[in-house]
């Protein structure tokens, strides 16, 4: 009887650890809204991505605008040649590589956005035909002074279009740092740099005249009201001991004499 006790004993202990091994094993709710919350963690958000502001918005046009309006002019300036002003001439003379030098730099537009970073074999391939597109439009253009300046113009508008992000934090740093008092410093002292040497190139003798007189003229009124000002600050605070003074003096004086007067009598 006592080992059949002592056996139903065993039995109840192991049942009630394996129990207790079981609860501590299994998932509460907290665990599971962990787990669920660290699987969205790990899902890319394509909301943050797309999440831009206006301004964003603004200067990704600023990149990509351009790009477009020359693409439709040179598109469609068979349909009204006269409107051509005689400035961009040169350029619709030169349509065909303009034109692909465009295409080459709208497709690495493109692909730098949609990628953001993330490259495969195929972005390889496309990034290397636009590349060769705009290579090719490039050539084509020659020695013109027109091309050069669209093909700069062009690669230039590839880091407003592609990275909106940064140049907007940074145009608004700057925009913040102009209002303060730092930039309002920062602009006036560079205004007057410019100035003063514009004028002294124009002028051997203006900061001799038109500074360096003014300023000692300046310090020099400037010295002497401070010296000024000192003397009569000591004035106003010994004048009181000099009437003392004097008026001891009076009074010595003045019994000295009554007395003389007396003993003259």
């Amino acid at each position: 009887m006592a080992k059949s006790k002592r056996r139903r004993a065993r039995r109840v202990r192991v049942r009630q650890r394996k129990d207790k091994l079981s609860l501590e094993s299994a998932p509460g709710p907290a665990s599971q809204a962990d787990q669920a919350s660290s699987k969205k963690s790990e899902v890319p958000d394509d909301h943050s991505e797309v999440d831009e502001t206006a301004f964003t918005f603004a200067v990704r046009a600023v990149g990509i605008a351009p790009i477009a309006t020359l693409v439709a002019i040179l598109a469609s300036h068979d349909l009204y040649p006269a409107l051509i002003p005689r400035w961009f001439e040169p350029i619709v003379d030169e349509q065909i590589a303009v034109l692909t030098l465009s295409a080459g730099h709208a497709g690495i537009i493109g692909l730098l956005i949609s990628t953001r970073g993330r490259f495969r074999w195929s972005t390889y391939s496309l990034f290397i035909a636009a590349a060769a597109t705009a290579t090719v439009g490039f050539r084509t253009i020659g020695d013109s002074t027109a091309g050069h300046i669209v093909a700069i113009s062009l690669f230039l508008l590839i880091f407003p279009a592609v990275w909106p992000e940064k140049l907007s934090a940074k145009l608004d740093q700057i925009w913040r740092f102009i209002w303060s008092r730092k930039g309002l410093f920062t602009f006036l002292f560079v205004a007057t740099v410019v100035l003063v040497t514009y004028n002294q190139s124009q002028n051997e003798n203006y900061i001799r005249d038109w500074m360096l007189i003014p300023l000692g003229i300046f310090l020099g009124i400037i010295v002497a009201s401070y010296l000024v000002w000192l003397l009569i600050k000591a004035a106003a605070q010994y004048i009181p001991l000099l009437f003392n003074l004097l008026s001891s003096l009076v009074r010595s004086v003045y019994r000295r004499a009554t007395r003389w007067r007396r003993d003259s009598k």
